[in-house]
């Protein structure tokens, strides 16, 4: 199998527009070339001569021939066959697997990356079969990193060539039988090189989340720790291919984070971006015995108001509707809210679905309505507040907010 170097395609599309300009022309009864005619036969010939001995020009040189072929209607047979022997002796080619040794051998990091673009032009699975078999090889696994940034652009640029594209992506992504322990490993460490890769195809991301779940939750945590390891990722508003690889595993994801929440700002963060399919789990979490767990699954909900604001809209309107049961269901949230305003009401929600723990969070919020209110309520019920030494875990009035 042959490769195409298709930067110095170029060279023979020049050729080509040469030929436009100048073959054109009539040539005399003796069947000698033109004045102009000549002048294009000579640049062809300077050119030829010029990557005579370079390598993979090959189909490129067929395919500029043929083209000439086509246009040349007035050049004669002979002058034709005379150039396609030419053209085949002068240039050189590399086979993938002498390619893919190259790459190993060379010490140069440029020509590494310019043969592993190469390889990932021939859209051949070859390549792929040979560098993942040469796995334990830093320069084979670099290889194969060059080639999934190529596979974007040519995703992007070559959309007709999309199945081969995606057949390459997927048998280096994708776990099989043949691939375990340190493969598996090396094809996730692929998966989350090309999920950074900048303006990342749509239909790539796609089959590269596919295999990411594939290899289960071993991907997800590593990609969690590439979430936390950058942190220009806490910072970033936009989605981003990490983000969704992560919100793809759904409720495994969501598991894992919850599990965090109570020690983890990025955990907190990262669930408050999940928006609807994490509000069913923090409201559960909101029901924990332990404090700091059920204040922390306030907070997701809170913070999911950057966010996915949709998401938490039946809790924030029950503010306006006076929905007793929904606050009470789910007053870590309001307290961690903490709007101006809402004390009365979070308070009525208190008195009408009392329970010690909730009167508990409410006398230790730091909002001195709320607290009277609660001490009041507490009396109400057949409780006597009494002061005491030490602090509460509960969560305070409008630190999420």
């Amino acid at each position: 199998m042959k490769i195409i170097n298709k930067s110095r395609l170029l060279k023979f599309l020049f050729v080509d527009f040469i030929f436009k300009k100048y073959g054109k022309q009539k040539f005399t009864s003796t069947n000698k070339f033109s004045q102009k005619g000549t002048q294009f036969y000579s640049l062809l010939i300077g050119l030829l001569n010029k990557c005579s001995n370079s390598s993979n020009e090959y189909v490129s040189f067929l395919i500029a021939i043929y083209s000439l072929i086509l246009r040349a209607k007035k050049i004669y047979r002979l002058n034709v066959l005379f150039l396609i022997p030419m053209l085949l002796l002068s240039c050189g080619s590399y086979t993938i697997e002498q390619q893919v040794e190259r790459i190993i051998e060379s010490d140069d990091f440029e020509k590494r990356q310019s043969i592993s673009y190469l390889l990932a032009d021939s859209l051949s699975i070859r390549p792929c079969e040979l560098l993942i078999g040469l796995h334990s090889n830093q320069r084979a696994v670099e290889a194969l990193e060059n080639m999934m940034i190529r596979y974007s652009e040519t995703l992007t640029n070559q959309p007709n060539d999309r199945y081969q594209v995606l057949a390459c992506i997927q048998y280096i992504t994708e776990p099989r039988s043949e691939f375990v322990g340190e493969i598996n490993q090396i094809q996730i460490a692929l998966i989350i090189h090309a999920l950074q890769i900048e303006n990342l195809n749509m239909e790539y991301e796609e089959a590269l989340i596919k295999s990411a779940n594939l290899h289960g939750n071993v991907a997800l945590e590593k990609i969690i720790e590439t979430w936390y390891n950058d942190k220009k990722y806490a910072t970033k508003e936009k989605s981003n291919s990490i983000f969704k690889a992560i919100k793809s595993f759904d409720k495994n994801a969501i598991s894992l984070l919850t599990k965090r929440i109570q020690y983890d700002t990025i955990a907190v963060d990262l669930l408050a971006r999940f928006g609807k399919s994490a509000v069913e789990s923090m409201q559960k979490q909101m029901k924990s015995e332990s404090q700091s767990i059920r204040f922390a699954a306030g907070e997701v909900l809170v913070q999911m108001q950057k966010y996915e604001p949709e998401a938490i809209k039946i809790l924030r309107s029950a503010i306006d509707l006076g929905g007793t049961k929904v606050i009470a269901d789910n007053y870590p949230f309001y307290i961690r809210l903490g709007q101006d305003g809402t004390e009365n009401l979070l308070s009525n929600s208190l008195d009408l679905y009392f329970n010690k723990s909730m009167c508990l969070d409410y006398l230790n919020c730091g909002n001195e309505v709320l607290e009277s209110n609660a001490s009041r309520i507490a009396a109400k019920h057949g409780y006597l507040v009494m002061p005491s030494f030490g602090s509460h875990s509960g969560p305070k009035w409008g630190v999420g907010n």
